[in-house]
């Protein structure tokens, strides 16, 4: 008999910011982990007949942070709320400007996973039969499930900052 686990992590940690002299300079962060962890038995019932067992669970949790301070349409008046801290609203900002790198919100992601297996050997012949149970589940919350969606792309003016600054929508 055999018993064996693992258990693996990383983290990639992107930090965001946003730069006090220039607020169009900002970039989203991102916080991100992922890890899993498995157990696992091999048992021999015989010389012909061996039982294996792999139970395993992985997680994936990938943030996208706005910087503190950042304009959002609610610091510039419009009367609109996020459930999300510092979104700056989807699409509202001129094109290339307080968008960072990305839309902020989140997605964590559990996979939970049993598969057993029984190999029986009888003679020349070999029968090998199991199972295997995986079930994901999926948290997620992001602008893109959202309103509103503005757009400032110097369609109006002919410069995105411009249609943005006299309030041209498109």
């Amino acid at each position: 008999d055999t018993i064996f686990g693992r258990y693996y992590v990383t983290d990639s940690n992107q930090k965001n910011y946003i730069d006090p002299k220039n607020l169009l300079n900002t970039a989203i962060g991102y916080p991100n982990r992922v890890q899993s962890f498995i157990i696992g038995d091999t048992h021999i019932f015989g010389a012909n007949f061996i039982n294996t067992l792999r139970l395993s669970f992985a997680r994936s949790a990938v943030q996208r942070l706005a910087p503190d301070g950042i304009p959002t349409i609610t610091s510039l008046g419009a009367k609109v709320t996020s459930m999300i801290p510092n979104f700056t609203g989807q699409g509202w900002g001129p094109s290339g400007y307080f968008s960072g790198s990305g839309l902020t919100g989140y997605v964590y992601t559990n996979v939970y996973n049993v598969v057993e297996n029984v190999a029986w050997t009888r003679g020349a012949h070999q029968l090998s039969f199991g199972f295997e149970w995986i079930q994901t589940q999926m948290n997620g919350l992001g602008p893109f499930q959202m309103n509103p969606g503005w757009t400032f792309n110097g369609q109006i003016t002919g410069d995105a900052l411009a249609d943005f600054m006299t309030g041209s929508v498109y």
